[in-house]
C-alpha cells in the first residue's frame, strides 16, 4: 500500500509542474488566474482519483487531499472552492460507500488550506518545509478523522493499516506540493524583477569592453553589436549590421577551415559554448579573441539566433605560448627522472593494497580461520577464533591444533588429514571442535597448504565454520520423518480397523432391518415397529455413507485413492445422475433441466466417481434450493479440448467465507435451508479431491442470495481416450 500511495503522490507532484504555466499567463492574484487554478487543480484531483488505492468496496484513498489543501492555502477561497467541487462532483460520480465521507473530508482539506493561508498572510505563520510538513499532517490528520464515520469494519481496518502509510506519503508531498507552489510564484516575482533589469542591462553592454553581439541565424544578419567591436576589430556596429556575416572576412586565412566548420555546427546548434581563434582587424593587425556563445531556438530546437561575448585574449595567448614551451621542457626533465622509478611504485602499492586486502578479508571473516607452520604450530588466529573457539592469541600461539580435537574423533580421520595435506592437497570435512570451556560443536574444517614462490609448502591454512545448528536441524528432520512414518503407519492401521471393524455390523444391520422391513420371516405386528425398522435402516445407510466418505478423503489425502478407469460417454454419465436425481428435485418442488452439447467424446475416467462427484454437485444445489427454485446442468467441450460439466442453482448462495467453509472438512454453512436435511460436511471436499484424482478442476462460483455455479473439468488427457491410461 504505502507503494501505491507514493506512486499517487508522485503523480500529483509531476501534475503540479502544469500550474507554471498558468500562473506565469493568469497570476493567481487576478479573478480570472484564481478561476482557471481551481480549475485546473481540480482536474489534477480528478486525475489522481482516477488511479486509486482501492481500500475496500467503493472506499479509495488518493492524493487530492494534497491539492485540495494547498490549492486552498496558495490561491484562496475561490480557487480552494471551485477545485473542491470538481472533486466533489466527479467523486458523486464514481459513488461508492465512501463517496459521502469523501464530502466532509474534501471541505476540511480546504478549511484546513484557507486556515494556514489567513495564519500566514495576516499572523505571519512561517513558511518553509517544516512549516509545510506540519500543514500537510494536520490536513490529512483532519481527513483521517473522517475514517470513524465508514462502516464501524472498514473503519477500523482502514485507521489500523491506512493511517499510517497515509500520513507518511501524503504529508511529506503536501509539503513538497506547497515548496513547488511557492517556489513558482517567487520564480514568477523575480522574472518581474528581471525584466526590469533588462533595461539596465543595455547601458552596461554598450558600455563593456568586450564585444557583444546577436546575430541571427542562418541569415548571419547582425540584430547588435556593442561599440566595442569599433576597438576590438576596426569596425563599427553599423558595418557590422549592414554586412551580414562581416566575420568572414575578418578572420585569419589560417583560421578560416576553422570558422567554417564551426559556422556549419552553429547552424545545427552544436557549437562548444565557448571557443577561441584569430582574426585580422580592419588596419590588418592579428589579434587572438575568446568567443563565449548562447542560443535561442525555436519549438523545434532548431537555432535562430546566437548571442556571443568575444574578449581580446592576444596578450594571455602570448604568455601561455612563453609557459608552455617552459612546461614542456620542464615535463621532460621530471619524465626523464621519474620513469625509473614509477614502475617500482606502482608495483609496491599494488602489492600492499593486495596484501591489506586479503588480511581484512582473513581478519574479519566470520569463520574461525588459523594458520599453522608445515609441523602444526599454530602462528595466527583471526578474531573469530578468540569469539567462538574462547581462546585469546597469547594461549594458542605456538601449540599445536590438536588443544581443540574431541576425544571421540576417531584417530584414523586426523591421519587422513595430514596425509592429503602433506601431499598437497586440500582436506574438507566435519569435524567435533571442543572450546576453551569444553563444550563441543560440529566444525566443516577446510585445510589448504600454502606454497612459495619454489613450490615448497610452509605452512597450512584451516578453516572452521560452526555447524552445529545444521547437524541439530538434520538430527530434528530425521526424528520428524520417522515421526510422521510412525504417524502415517497408524492412520493406516486405524482407517484398515474402521473399514473392518465399522462398515461389516454395519452391513449386517442394514440387512437384518432390510428383511424386517420386507417381513420375509413373517409380519412385524406393530406398526411402530415397522417405523423403527425404517429409521434404523436409514440411518445405517447414512452412517455406512459417511465412513466410506471419511475413508475415500483419508485415501486422497494419503495419495492411496485407486481408480478403475474406463471409456464412456460423457453424455451418458451425465444423463445418468439426471435420472437418478430428478425424484428428489420434484419431492423439493425444485425445477431441473439440462443443456448437453451434442456428439460429447469419450472420457477415461472411474466412471463411480465422477458419477459420484455429479451426484454431490446435484444434491447440495437441490438441498440449498427453495421450492420453486431451478437447478440446471450443461456439458460443453472447451477451447482446449477438455470438458466442463456446470452445475447451476437459483438457491441462496454463499459469500467468499462461506465457500471456503464448504471446502473444509466436516464444514457447514448455516443456510436456513440445509437443516431440513443431513449433512456431514464431507460432500464438497470429496468431490474436489476426487475431481483432483483425474487431474482435473474444481471451481465454484456463489452469491449470496443468487445462487450457486460449480464447474468440474475433465482433463483434455482423460477426453477421446478409449484404449489406455492418459499420458
Amino acid at each position: 500500500m504505502l507503494i501505491d500511495l507514493a506512486k499517487s503522490a508522485a503523480l500529483v507532484l509531476s501534475l503540479s509542474f502544469l500550474l507554471s504555466f498558468v500562473v506565469r499567463r493568469w497570476h493567481h492574484h487576478e479573478l480570472s488566474g484564481q478561476v482557471v487554478s481551481g480549475l485546473l487543480f481540480g482536474a489534477i484531483c480528478v486525475v489522481a482519483m482516477m488511479a486509486p488505492i482501492q481500500f475496500a468496496e467503493g472506499i479509495i484513498f488518493d492524493a487530492r487531499f494534497v491539492i485540495l489543501s494547498v490549492g486552498s492555502f496558495y490561491g484562496g477561497p475561490i480557487v480552494g472552492g471551485i477545485s473542491g467541487l470538481v472533486s466533489i462532483a466527479y467523486r458523486l460520480w464514481v459513488g461508492g460507500a465512501g463517496a459521502v465521507v469523501s464530502i466532509g473530508a474534501v471541505t476540511t482539506a480546504i478549511c484546513i488550506g484557507l486556515i494556514y493561508r489567513v495564519g500566514c498572510h495576516k499572523y505571519k505563520w512561517p513558511i518553509g518545509p517544516i512549516p509545510f510538513l506540519l500543514f500537510g499532517l494536520v490536513a490529512h490528520l483532519g481527513v483521517i478523522l473522517w475514517f470513524f464515520l465508514l462502516p464501524p469494519e472498514i473503519a477500523v481496518m482502514a485507521i489500523k493499516k491506512a493511517a499510517l502509510p497515509f500520513l507518511l506519503v501524503f504529508a511529506p508531498a503536501t509539503a513538497m506540493f506547497a515548496f513547488i507552489l511557492n517556489d513558482i510564484d517567487r520564480r514568477v516575482s523575480i522574472e518581474k524583477s528581471l525584466r526590469k533589469n533588462e533595461a539596465r542591462l543595455r547601458l552596461l553592454t554598450d558600455n563593456a569592453r568586450d564585444m557583444i553581439y546577436r546575430m541571427s541565424i542562418p541569415e548571419g544578419i547582425f540584430d547588435y553589436v556593442s561599440p566595442a567591436s569599433t576597438e576590438l576589430t576596426g569596425y563599427s556596429p553599423a558595418e557590422f549590421r549592414s554586412t551580414p556575416h562581416l566575420f568572414a572576412n575578418v578572420i585569419h586565412p589560417d583560421w578560416l577551415a576553422y570558422y567554417d566548420y564551426e559556422w556549419n555546427k552553429i547552424l545545427r546548434g552544436q557549437t562548444p559554448p565557448s571557443y577561441e581563434y584569430q582574426i585580422v582587424t580592419k588596419s590588418g593587425d592579428v589579434r587572438w579573441l575568446n568567443q563565449r556563445n548562447t542560443f535561442e531556438t525555436d519549438d523545434c530546437g532548431n537555432p535562430t539566433a546566437i548571442e556571443a561575448v568575444v574578449s581580446d585574449i592576444t596578450k594571455r595567448k602570448l604568455t601561455e605560448l612563453e609557459l608552455h614551451e617552459a612546461h614542456n621542457l620542464l615535463e621532460k626533465r621530471v619524465h626523464d627522472r621519474t620513469l625509473a622509478l614509477s614502475a617500482e611504485v606502482v608495483s609496491h602499492q599494488k602489492t600492499a593494497a593486495q596484501l591489506r586486502k586479503l588480511s581484512s578479508a582473513v581478519e574479519q571473516s566470520s569463520t574461525v580461520i588459523f594458520i599453522t607452520d608445515i609441523d602444526g604450530t599454530i602462528e595466527y588466529v583471526n578474531a573469530q577464533f578468540t569469539k567462538s573457539l574462547g581462546y585469546s592469541p597469547d594461549e594458542v600461539i605456538g601449540k599445536n591444533p590438536r588443544i581443540l580435537q574431541a576425544d571421540d574423533t576417531p584417530r584414523r580421520v586426523y591421519k587422513e588429514l595430514w596425509r592429503t595435506v602433506l601431499l598437497g592437497n586440500e582436506w574438507r570435512g566435519e569435524l567435533k571442535d571442543r572450546r576453551k570451556d569444553g563444550k563441543l560443536f560440529w566444525a566443516a574444517v577446510s585445510i589448504i597448504p600454502i606454497r612459495n614462490e619454489n613450490e615448497d609448502i610452509t605452512h597450512f591454512a584451516a578453516r572452521h565454520e560452526d555447524i552445529t545448528k545444521r547437524k541439530e536441524a538434520e538430527r530434528a528432520t530425521d526424528e520428524a520423518r520417522h515421526a510422521a512414518e510412525l504417524a502415517n503407519k497408524a492412520k493406516s492401521d486405524l482407517m484398515a480397523n474402521m473399514s473392518h471393524e465399522l462398515r461389516t455390523p454395519l452391513n449386517a444391520i442394514i440387512g437384518f432391518a432390510d428383511t424386517m422391513k420386507q417381513e420375509v420371516f413373517g409380519p412385524i405386528g406393530s406398526k411402530k415397529y415397522r417405523e423403527y425398522l425404517g429409521d434404523i435402516y436409514d440411518s445405517g445407510c447414512h452412517l455406512l455413507d459417511v465412513i466410506n466418505e471419511i475413508l475415500d478423503i483419508a485415501a486422497i489425502e494419503a495419495g492411496a485413492l485407486d481408480l478403475h478407469e474406463e471409456s464412456i460417454s460423457a453424455t451418458d454419465v451425465v444423463t445418468s445422475a439426471m435420472r437418478i436425481i430428478t425424484q428428489r428435485a420434484n419431492d423439493g418442488r425444485v425445477s431441473i433441466s439440462s443443456s448437453i452439447a451434442p456428439d460429447l467424446p469419450l472420457i477415461y475416467v472411474d466412471v463411480r466417481r465422477v458419477k459420484q462427484v455429479l451426484l454431490n454437485l446435484l444434491s447440495n444445489a437441490i438441498k440449498f434450493t427453495p421450492p420453486g427454485g431451478g437447478v440446471s446442468v450443461t456439458a460443453r467441450v472447451n477451447e482446449d479440448s477438455s470438458i466442463a460439466i456446470v452445475v447451476s442453482d437459483t438457491g441462496v448462495g454463499m459469500d467468499q467465507e462461506g465457500i471456503a467453509m464448504a471446502l473444509r472438512k466436516f464444514g457447514q454453512v448455516d443456510s436456513g435451508l440445509d437443516r431440513k436435511h443431513e449433512g456431514t460436511g464431507l460432500g464438497l471436499p470429496l468431490t474436489k479431491g476426487l475431481m483432483e484424482a483425474h487431474g482435473g478442476e474444481f471451481m465454484i462460483e456463489s452469491k449470496k442470495g443468487r445462487g450457486t455455479v460449480v464447474t468440474a473439468v475433465i482433463p483434455k488427457e482423460r477426453v477421446g481416450r478409449d484404449d489406455a491410461l492418459p499420458a
